[in-house]
């Protein structure tokens, strides 16, 4: 409903909010960008491009932080748009926060070595900063965000291509970590490629509500790369990711997608289900992954390899399990410094790596830091984001930026189900940052106002 204002006064496209709107800056990114930025369109050799253990994605974080805490003149004090319901993300990630703080300042180790193994769940911190950043945020500083997602998104599609066609360049290129022989622009297996499946998630809904076919060229790329590496893992997370969007899409008001659109994709999507059953098992990874759970017979070293991992990464799991449990650990976990892989004689199943810390499995692997009582509240934070998820799914169809925020988390934690994704900051910062977004309660966009011009 539109009031009635003076003659000079000029419309705006800014919602109604709660408060009055952000002075100065109302294109400003939401707070953490740079930082997701970085993990997004670098991954793994990305956070290693700054000098042990200073590297840029804590700097970007910890400038962040400090803007939130002593606010830059520019920044608004309320919000601006009525773009979310909340500024903080919830008592389940307050509660996981404050446990994983007590768990290291009471834990019996102090070291550089803890300090890593808690940075994982330190990252929720990042939930904090998007979370207040999204409800003072204005319009065109949501879409601007959205928009630096996106320009990631395809810088890592491109590099990702690059090294593929050319591996033998990436391997003569600058060295950033020499024991594990990280190169730039050194691919990571299913981390890359979960993040090239959700990718091609998110140009598909940019493809469904314009029909654009550059939008549809971004998706088939992405889908190529995806199944033409054997990265069982990065199947599942791509997996997840163009479900949800097929699900929003469907859910999105009818004036923003095309009944006809809509129509199609429900002729369309049961012989699309049909054709990847017939072309799954002629895929690398789709093979190992049928293989790997009994679905279909060996067929090649491929598939003897995936099953010889599945074993493996359940063998550990169950050592894992029986190691916590027998030492009475169950309730708290080990806490943050302990190699319980090493005393479980689980690292050997998963390859005997001295650098592993992970069992290859976010839930196993938060079971054995924290205990029963940090898994519930890591269950329980899921939770809760799921449930927003779903709140909101009305405008997560419509707005890009809460696309990207369900998108991107579920992809993630698939692939973390079998994978080391979320132990690392280029997985950990982003899924947190994404769920800070979902738990604050983004809000449907409110009808238009007229507001006086400035004096």
């Amino acid at each position: 409903m539109m009031r009635t204002v003076h003659p000079a006064a000029h419309a705006t496209t800014e919602p109604v909010g709660a408060g009055a709107p952000a002075a100065g800056r109302p294109d400003r990114a939401l707070a953490g960008t740079l930082a997701v930025l970085l993990a997004v369109a670098a991954t793994k050799w990305g956070a290693y491009l700054g000098i042990a253990p200073i590297f840029p994605i804590d700097v970007l974080l910890a400038l962040a932080a400090a803007t939130a805490v002593v606010p830059a003149p520019w920044a608004g004090a309320a919000p601006g748009t009525g773009a979310a319901g909340r500024r903080r993300p919830g008592a389940a990630a307050t509660a996981l926060m404050l446990y994983a703080v007590l768990r290291l300042l009471f834990g019996a180790e102090h070291d550089i070595t803890a300090l890593r193994d808690f940075a994982p769940y330190g990252y929720l911190f990042v939930a904090f900063l998007s979370a207040r950043s999204y409800y003072l945020s204005a319009q065109r500083g949501r879409a601007r965000t959205a928009k630096l997602i996106d320009a990631a998104l395809l810088f890592h599609l491109c590099w990702v291509l690059f090294a593929l066609r050319w591996p033998g360049l990436v391997e003569r290129g600058p060295l950033l970590d020499a024991t594990q022989n990280l190169h730039l622009f050194t691919l990571r297996g299913s981390t890359d490629a979960t993040v090239v499946g959700a990718t091609g998630a998110v140009f598909l809904m940019r493809f469904l509500q314009t029909g654009r076919g550059r939008h549809l060229v971004v998706v088939v790329v992405s889908l190529t790369v995806v199944l033409s590496t054997p990265a069982r893992a990065a199947v599942l997370g791509t997996a997840v990711a163009f479900a949800l969007v097929c699900a929003l899409f469907y859910l999105a008001p009818r004036r923003l997608a095309h009944r006809e659109r809509k129509l199609l994709l429900a002729g369309a999507l049961p012989a699309l289900i049909l054709l990847g059953g017939l072309l799954l098992p002629q895929t690398a990874a789709g093979s190992k992954l049928l293989a790997g759970i009994g679905v279909t017979d060996v067929r090649s070293q491929v598939d003897q390899s995936g099953i010889g991992t599945m074993r493996g990464r359940s063998t550990a799991w169950r050592r894992v399990d029986e190691y916590v449990a027998s030492s009475g650990r169950s309730v708290l976990g080990v806490g943050f410094g302990p190699d319980f892989l090493g005393a479980a004689g689980a690292r050997r199943p998963l390859g005997n790596s001295e650098h592993l810390r992970s069992p290859h499995n976010y839930f196993v692997g938060s079971y054995a830091r924290l205990g029963l009582v940090g898994l519930g509240l890591l269950l329980a934070l899921l939770l809760a984001a799921g449930r927003e998820a779903v709140r909101c799914r009305r405008v997560a169809a419509t707005d890009p930026l809460v696309l990207f925020a369900v998108i991107f988390p579920g992809a993630l934690l698939a692939s973390g189900a079998f994978g080391v994704e979320l132990e690392a900051p280029f997985g950990a910062v982003p899924f947190f940052w994404c769920l800070g977004i979902i738990l604050s309660r983004p809000q449907p966009k409110a009808e238009t106002r007229a507001e006086p011009a400035s004096a």
